[in-house]
Protein backbone atom coordinates (compact mmCIF):
# COMPACT_ATOMS: atom_id res chain seq x y z
CA UNK A 1 0.00 0.00 0.00
CA UNK A 2 1.47 2.87 -0.91
CA UNK A 3 0.56 6.32 0.81
CA UNK A 4 1.32 10.33 -0.62
CA UNK A 5 0.79 12.67 1.98
CA UNK A 6 0.81 16.53 1.37
CA UNK A 7 1.12 19.77 3.89
CA UNK A 8 1.63 23.16 3.24
CA UNK A 9 4.53 23.78 4.91
CA UNK A 10 6.96 22.25 7.73
CA UNK A 11 6.70 25.11 10.14
CA UNK A 12 6.79 23.90 14.28
CA UNK A 13 3.01 23.49 15.09
CA UNK A 14 1.40 20.14 16.22
CA UNK A 15 0.09 19.42 12.69
CA UNK A 16 3.38 19.40 11.61
CA UNK A 17 4.69 17.66 14.30
CA UNK A 18 2.17 14.91 13.68
CA UNK A 19 2.67 14.26 10.17
CA UNK A 20 6.50 13.92 10.69
CA UNK A 21 5.46 10.89 13.56
CA UNK A 22 2.90 9.87 11.15
CA UNK A 23 5.21 9.09 8.60
CA UNK A 24 8.31 8.33 10.48
CA UNK A 25 6.24 5.55 11.95
CA UNK A 26 4.81 4.03 8.72
CA UNK A 27 8.13 4.10 6.96
CA UNK A 28 8.82 1.24 9.81
CA UNK A 29 5.87 -0.54 8.31
CA UNK A 30 7.03 -3.79 5.66
CA UNK A 31 3.48 -3.53 4.47
CA UNK A 32 3.23 0.49 3.50
CA UNK A 33 5.25 2.77 1.32
CA UNK A 34 5.27 6.33 2.51
CA UNK A 35 6.06 9.88 0.80
CA UNK A 36 5.50 13.11 1.87
CA UNK A 37 4.75 16.49 -0.72
CA UNK A 38 5.72 19.79 0.94
CA UNK A 39 4.75 22.58 -0.57
CA UNK A 40 7.13 25.15 0.78
CA UNK A 41 11.28 25.12 1.33
CA UNK A 42 9.89 26.46 4.91
CA UNK A 43 11.27 23.66 6.91
CA UNK A 44 11.78 24.42 10.92
CA UNK A 45 12.36 20.80 12.31
CA UNK A 46 15.74 19.39 12.11
CA UNK A 47 16.01 16.88 9.33
CA UNK A 48 17.19 14.49 11.40
CA UNK A 49 14.09 14.40 13.01
CA UNK A 50 12.41 13.03 9.29
CA UNK A 51 13.56 9.56 8.39
CA UNK A 52 11.02 9.22 5.40
CA UNK A 53 11.29 10.27 1.79
CA UNK A 54 10.01 13.58 1.17
CA UNK A 55 10.15 16.04 -1.59
CA UNK A 56 9.43 19.76 -1.94
CA UNK A 57 7.76 21.04 -4.51
CA UNK A 58 6.86 23.87 -6.03
CA UNK A 59 3.11 23.41 -7.47
CA UNK A 60 0.31 26.13 -6.57
CA UNK A 61 -3.04 27.54 -7.37
CA UNK A 62 -3.82 30.89 -7.85
CA UNK A 63 -7.73 31.03 -7.98
CA UNK A 64 -9.67 34.40 -8.63
CA UNK A 65 -13.53 35.82 -8.63
CA UNK A 66 -12.63 37.84 -11.03
CA UNK A 67 -9.98 36.00 -13.53
CA UNK A 68 -9.27 32.36 -14.61
CA UNK A 69 -7.88 30.15 -12.12
CA UNK A 70 -4.39 29.45 -12.26
CA UNK A 71 -2.97 25.57 -11.56
CA UNK A 72 0.40 24.91 -11.77
CA UNK A 73 0.25 21.24 -11.31
CA UNK A 74 3.88 19.60 -12.86
CA UNK A 75 5.68 18.71 -10.02
CA UNK A 76 2.51 17.20 -7.82
CA UNK A 77 1.48 15.17 -10.72
CA UNK A 78 4.63 14.38 -12.04
CA UNK A 79 5.46 12.57 -8.18
CA UNK A 80 1.92 11.11 -8.26
CA UNK A 81 2.91 9.35 -12.08
CA UNK A 82 5.47 8.26 -10.38
CA UNK A 83 4.59 6.90 -7.22
CA UNK A 84 1.38 5.45 -7.87
CA UNK A 85 -0.12 6.35 -4.54
CA UNK A 86 -3.29 4.34 -3.23
CA UNK A 87 -4.23 6.94 -0.95
CA UNK A 88 -3.53 11.06 -0.90
CA UNK A 89 -3.35 12.24 2.87
CA UNK A 90 -3.70 16.00 2.67
CA UNK A 91 -3.16 18.11 5.68
CA UNK A 92 -4.12 21.78 6.37
CA UNK A 93 -6.57 23.65 3.80
CA UNK A 94 -3.81 24.86 1.48
CA UNK A 95 -3.06 21.17 0.24
CA UNK A 96 -6.86 20.15 -0.04
CA UNK A 97 -7.44 21.75 -3.38
CA UNK A 98 -3.89 21.37 -5.54
CA UNK A 99 -4.32 17.55 -4.06
CA UNK A 100 -7.76 17.42 -5.80
CA UNK A 101 -7.80 19.63 -8.12
CA UNK A 102 -7.96 16.96 -10.56
CA UNK A 103 -9.52 13.60 -8.89
CA UNK A 104 -7.90 10.69 -10.38
CA UNK A 105 -10.70 7.67 -10.23
CA UNK A 106 -7.59 4.85 -9.08
CA UNK A 107 -7.20 7.17 -5.83
CA UNK A 108 -8.69 7.37 -2.54
CA UNK A 109 -8.64 10.63 -1.03
CA UNK A 110 -8.22 11.51 2.76
CA UNK A 111 -8.55 14.97 4.56
CA UNK A 112 -7.02 15.17 7.41
CA UNK A 113 -8.87 17.81 9.90
CA UNK A 114 -6.40 19.27 11.91
CA UNK A 115 -8.97 22.47 13.03
CA UNK A 116 -12.25 23.30 12.16
CA UNK A 117 -11.46 24.72 8.65
CA UNK A 118 -12.68 28.71 8.97
CA UNK A 119 -12.62 28.42 4.93
CA UNK A 120 -15.61 25.42 5.12
CA UNK A 121 -17.77 27.47 7.31
CA UNK A 122 -20.79 29.49 6.73
CA UNK A 123 -20.73 33.37 6.42
CA UNK A 124 -19.54 34.69 9.38
CA UNK A 125 -19.57 38.29 10.77
CA UNK A 126 -15.98 37.57 11.94
CA UNK A 127 -15.10 37.71 8.64
CA UNK A 128 -14.79 40.98 6.13
CA UNK A 129 -17.48 40.31 3.02
CA UNK A 130 -13.95 39.73 0.43
CA UNK A 131 -12.97 36.89 2.84
CA UNK A 132 -16.27 35.43 2.98
CA UNK A 133 -16.46 35.78 -1.10
CA UNK A 134 -13.10 34.32 -1.17
CA UNK A 135 -14.26 31.39 0.98
CA UNK A 136 -17.26 30.70 -0.32
CA UNK A 137 -16.19 30.61 -3.97
CA UNK A 138 -12.99 28.13 -2.42
CA UNK A 139 -15.28 26.12 -0.40
CA UNK A 140 -17.73 25.19 -3.64
CA UNK A 141 -14.41 23.95 -5.89
CA UNK A 142 -13.62 21.68 -3.04
CA UNK A 143 -16.87 20.56 -2.37
CA UNK A 144 -17.65 19.97 -5.48
CA UNK A 145 -14.06 17.78 -6.01
CA UNK A 146 -14.75 15.93 -2.64
CA UNK A 147 -18.10 14.72 -4.11
CA UNK A 148 -16.62 13.63 -6.92
CA UNK A 149 -13.48 11.82 -5.12
CA UNK A 150 -16.16 10.66 -2.34
CA UNK A 151 -13.20 12.17 0.26
CA UNK A 152 -13.02 11.03 3.58
CA UNK A 153 -12.11 12.72 6.68
CA UNK A 154 -9.82 12.03 10.10
CA UNK A 155 -11.64 14.35 12.62
CA UNK A 156 -9.32 14.57 15.53
CA UNK A 157 -11.65 14.98 18.41
CA UNK A 158 -15.10 15.16 19.28
CA UNK A 159 -15.68 18.88 18.45
CA UNK A 160 -13.70 18.88 14.85
CA UNK A 161 -15.81 15.63 14.40
CA UNK A 162 -18.79 17.45 15.20
CA UNK A 163 -17.81 20.66 12.99
CA UNK A 164 -17.11 18.71 9.82
CA UNK A 165 -20.30 16.43 10.14
CA UNK A 166 -22.22 19.31 10.02
CA UNK A 167 -20.59 21.68 7.72
CA UNK A 168 -19.89 18.92 4.28
CA UNK A 169 -22.09 18.34 1.88
CA UNK A 170 -24.47 15.19 3.49
CA UNK A 171 -23.56 12.70 1.07
CA UNK A 172 -20.09 12.87 2.65
CA UNK A 173 -21.49 12.63 6.60
CA UNK A 174 -21.06 8.89 6.98
CA UNK A 175 -16.98 9.45 5.75
CA UNK A 176 -16.16 11.33 8.34
CA UNK A 177 -13.45 9.21 11.09
CA UNK A 178 -12.47 10.16 14.55
CA UNK A 179 -8.70 9.23 15.26
CA UNK A 180 -7.41 11.39 17.99
CA UNK A 181 -3.99 12.99 18.02
CA UNK A 182 -0.76 11.39 18.66
CA UNK A 183 2.50 11.93 20.23
CA UNK A 184 6.06 10.39 19.93
CA UNK A 185 5.60 9.03 23.67
CA UNK A 186 9.14 7.75 24.25
CA UNK A 187 10.35 11.36 22.88
CA UNK A 188 8.77 13.15 25.84
CA UNK A 189 8.56 10.58 28.58
CA UNK A 190 10.25 11.37 31.78
CA UNK A 191 9.90 8.75 34.17
CA UNK A 192 11.97 10.76 36.66
CA UNK A 193 9.56 13.38 37.48
CA UNK A 194 10.19 14.71 41.26
CA UNK A 195 8.15 16.67 43.40
CA UNK A 196 8.50 20.51 43.16
CA UNK A 197 11.00 21.96 44.96
CA UNK A 198 10.02 23.53 48.63
CA UNK A 199 11.02 26.62 47.35
CA UNK A 200 8.30 29.87 46.77
CA UNK A 201 9.67 29.98 43.12
CA UNK A 202 7.13 28.43 40.24
CA UNK A 203 8.91 26.99 36.77
CA UNK A 204 5.66 26.25 33.92
CA UNK A 205 6.29 25.91 30.24
CA UNK A 206 3.95 27.05 27.38
CA UNK A 207 3.95 26.04 24.16
CA UNK A 208 2.02 27.45 20.90
CA UNK A 209 2.73 30.08 17.75
CA UNK A 210 2.25 33.20 18.92
CA UNK A 211 -1.13 34.02 17.28
CA UNK A 212 -4.16 35.36 18.86
CA UNK A 213 -5.84 32.26 19.77
CA UNK A 214 -3.01 30.79 21.61
CA UNK A 215 -3.56 33.74 24.02
CA UNK A 216 -0.28 33.51 25.65
CA UNK A 217 -1.32 37.00 26.74
CA UNK A 218 -3.04 35.72 29.48
CA UNK A 219 -0.39 34.31 31.04
CA UNK A 220 1.10 37.70 32.26
CA UNK A 221 -1.92 38.24 34.88
CA UNK A 222 -1.33 34.82 35.81
CA UNK A 223 2.43 35.60 37.09
CA UNK A 224 1.00 39.09 38.53
CA UNK A 225 -1.07 37.07 41.30
CA UNK A 226 1.17 34.91 41.49
CA UNK A 227 3.48 37.06 42.88
CA UNK A 228 1.39 39.55 45.39
CA UNK A 229 0.83 35.48 46.60
CA UNK A 230 4.72 35.58 47.33
CA UNK A 231 5.93 33.58 44.34
CA UNK A 232 8.54 34.06 41.83
CA UNK A 233 8.21 32.44 38.53
CA UNK A 234 9.95 31.70 35.69
CA UNK A 235 7.37 31.28 32.46
CA UNK A 236 9.01 29.93 29.01
CA UNK A 237 6.94 30.44 26.21
CA UNK A 238 8.32 28.42 23.23
CA UNK A 239 6.64 29.37 19.53
CA UNK A 240 6.84 32.46 17.12
CA UNK A 241 4.29 34.45 15.49
CA UNK A 242 3.44 37.64 14.98
CA UNK A 243 2.45 39.00 18.28
CA UNK A 244 5.76 38.39 19.46
CA UNK A 245 6.56 42.18 19.84
CA UNK A 246 3.27 43.05 21.21
CA UNK A 247 3.73 40.32 23.80
CA UNK A 248 7.24 41.20 24.61
CA UNK A 249 6.01 44.98 25.10
CA UNK A 250 3.42 43.75 27.51
CA UNK A 251 5.59 41.56 29.21
CA UNK A 252 8.19 44.81 29.88
CA UNK A 253 5.55 47.05 30.23
CA UNK A 254 4.02 44.62 33.42
CA UNK A 255 7.66 44.40 35.03
CA UNK A 256 7.93 40.71 34.60
CA UNK A 257 10.99 40.60 31.93
CA UNK A 258 12.46 38.15 34.76
CA UNK A 259 9.38 36.27 34.77
CA UNK A 260 8.13 35.31 31.39
CA UNK A 261 10.63 35.06 28.70
CA UNK A 262 9.70 34.41 25.21
CA UNK A 263 12.54 32.07 23.24
CA UNK A 264 10.72 31.62 19.87
CA UNK A 265 10.66 28.28 17.89
CA UNK A 266 13.22 25.98 19.58
CA UNK A 267 13.93 22.18 18.47
CA UNK A 268 14.52 20.43 22.14
CA UNK A 269 10.72 21.01 23.56
CA UNK A 270 10.88 18.07 25.69
CA UNK A 271 14.37 19.34 27.13
CA UNK A 272 11.84 22.65 28.46
CA UNK A 273 9.14 20.68 29.58
CA UNK A 274 11.87 18.40 31.97
CA UNK A 275 13.24 21.67 33.41
CA UNK A 276 9.53 22.79 33.96
CA UNK A 277 6.83 21.85 37.30
CA UNK A 278 3.86 22.81 35.31
CA UNK A 279 2.34 23.19 31.69
CA UNK A 280 -0.02 26.29 31.47
CA UNK A 281 -2.33 26.58 28.41
CA UNK A 282 -4.04 29.58 27.62
CA UNK A 283 -5.34 28.57 24.12
CA UNK A 284 -9.06 30.26 24.13
CA UNK A 285 -9.77 27.59 20.60
CA UNK A 286 -7.67 23.85 20.55
CA UNK A 287 -8.63 21.46 18.24
CA UNK A 288 -7.50 18.84 20.11
CA UNK A 289 -4.03 19.89 22.24
CA UNK A 290 -1.48 17.38 21.22
CA UNK A 291 1.06 20.10 23.21
CA UNK A 292 -1.21 18.77 26.27
CA UNK A 293 -0.77 14.93 25.86
CA UNK A 294 3.35 15.77 25.67
CA UNK A 295 3.42 17.48 28.96
CA UNK A 296 1.99 14.75 30.39
CA UNK A 297 4.34 12.32 28.99
CA UNK A 298 7.03 14.40 30.30
CA UNK A 299 5.13 14.18 33.76
CA UNK A 300 3.75 17.67 34.01
CA UNK A 301 0.55 18.98 35.91
CA UNK A 302 -1.37 20.61 33.05
CA UNK A 303 -3.52 23.72 33.74
CA UNK A 304 -5.46 24.71 31.06
CA UNK A 305 -7.92 27.02 29.58
CA UNK A 306 -11.15 24.87 27.83
CA UNK A 307 -10.42 25.25 24.35
CA UNK A 308 -13.25 22.99 23.41
CA UNK A 309 -11.10 20.65 21.28
CA UNK A 310 -9.11 19.97 24.93
CA UNK A 311 -11.93 18.56 26.31
CA UNK A 312 -11.20 14.91 25.07
CA UNK A 313 -8.01 15.38 26.66
CA UNK A 314 -8.09 17.17 30.31
CA UNK A 315 -10.34 15.83 33.09
CA UNK A 316 -10.93 18.49 35.63
CA UNK A 317 -9.19 18.00 39.14
CA UNK A 318 -8.23 14.29 37.97
CA UNK A 319 -5.90 14.69 35.24
CA UNK A 320 -5.04 18.08 35.00
CA UNK A 321 -7.16 21.18 35.57
CA UNK A 322 -9.48 22.92 32.86
CA UNK A 323 -11.19 26.40 33.46
CA UNK A 324 -13.98 27.64 31.27
CA UNK A 325 -13.28 31.10 32.03
CA UNK A 326 -9.88 33.65 32.09
CA UNK A 327 -9.73 33.70 35.41
CA UNK A 328 -6.13 34.73 36.32
CA UNK A 329 -6.63 33.79 40.07
CA UNK A 330 -8.01 30.60 39.48
CA UNK A 331 -4.90 29.51 37.09
CA UNK A 332 -2.79 30.91 39.40
CA UNK A 333 -4.28 28.69 43.25
CA UNK A 334 -4.21 25.72 41.22
CA UNK A 335 -0.61 26.09 40.69
CA UNK A 336 -0.10 27.14 44.47
CA UNK A 337 -2.18 23.92 45.45
CA UNK A 338 0.33 21.83 43.70
CA UNK A 339 3.28 23.28 44.68
CA UNK A 340 2.22 23.30 48.13
CA UNK A 341 1.17 19.46 48.01
CA UNK A 342 3.71 17.12 47.20
CA UNK A 343 1.79 14.26 47.54
CA UNK A 344 -1.14 15.80 45.39
CA UNK A 345 1.34 17.07 42.64
CA UNK A 346 2.58 13.27 42.09
CA UNK A 347 -0.63 12.55 41.56
CA UNK A 348 -1.45 14.58 38.59
CA UNK A 349 2.11 12.98 37.33
CA UNK A 350 1.18 9.73 37.51
CA UNK A 351 -2.41 10.16 35.70
CA UNK A 352 -0.50 12.10 33.11
CA UNK A 353 1.46 9.62 32.52
CA UNK A 354 -1.30 6.98 32.27
CA UNK A 355 -3.24 8.74 30.41
CA UNK A 356 -0.74 10.12 27.90
CA UNK A 357 0.42 6.48 27.12
CA UNK A 358 -2.56 5.59 25.41
CA UNK A 359 -1.89 8.23 22.80
CA UNK A 360 1.35 7.12 21.55
CA UNK A 361 1.85 7.50 18.01
CA UNK A 362 2.79 3.49 17.24
CA UNK A 363 -0.83 2.62 18.69
CA UNK A 364 -2.41 5.69 16.51
CA UNK A 365 -0.55 4.33 12.92
CA UNK A 366 -1.84 0.59 13.92
CA UNK A 367 -5.19 1.95 14.16
CA UNK A 368 -4.48 4.37 10.91
CA UNK A 369 -3.43 1.72 8.36
CA UNK A 370 -6.67 -0.84 9.77
CA UNK A 371 -8.59 2.62 8.60
CA UNK A 372 -7.04 2.42 5.18
CA UNK A 373 -7.48 -0.86 4.36
CA UNK A 374 -11.52 -0.46 5.45
CA UNK A 375 -11.54 3.14 2.83
CA UNK A 376 -8.54 1.74 -0.11
CA UNK A 377 -10.24 1.83 -3.52
CA UNK A 378 -11.13 -2.09 -5.01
Amino acid sequence: MKILHIIPSLMTGGAERLVIDICNELDKRNEVEVKLLVLSDRIDFDEKMIAFDFSVIQSHLNLSLRASNYADLKEFETTVKEFKPDIIHSHLFEAELLSRWKVLPEITYVTHCHDNMSQISVFSVKKSLKKNLTDFYEKKLLFRRYKVCNNNFIAISKNTDNYFTKVIPKALKKNVFLLSNAIDFKRFYFEKRAEPKPDSTITAVCVGSLVNKKNQAFLIPIVSYLKTKGYDCKIDILGDGPNKAYLQKEIESSNLSKDIILHGNVKNVEEFMRNAEFYIHAATYEPFGLVLLEAMAAGLPVVSLDGKGNRDIIEHEKNGFIFQDQNAEQFGNALIKLKENPNEYLRYVKEGHKFSSDYDIENYTNKLISYYHEIIRD
